[in-house]
């Protein structure tokens, strides 16, 4: 993490199939990663790519979910669409 810290890198994402488990960070003010919560427990949203969330249990979803399903959920909670 201190190389990616060094270079800049903002977010960091750690994404563990096997066990079905992620974690995500984000760079503080100090230089640190620190864990960015998930939202209601469930959904991660990203810090760097303004307006990107994803239900974590996509990731582990079988079968994975439809492209036109993750859009629509998307769309249904994207600001613009109010």
């Amino acid at each position: 993490m201190r190389e990616y810290a060094d270079a800049g890198v903002l977010e960091y994402w750690l994404i563990d199939a096997e066990r079905e488990k992620a974690e995500f960070y984000r760079l503080d003010e100090d230089g640190v990663f620190v864990i960015i919560p998930l939202v209601e427990e469930t959904r991660f949203e990203s810090v760097v790519l303004v307006g990107f969330w994803l239900e974590v249990a996509w990731l582990w979803a079988d079968p994975s979910p439809k492209l036109a399903t993750v859009l629509a959920s998307w769309k249904e909670a994207s600001p613009l669409s109010s």
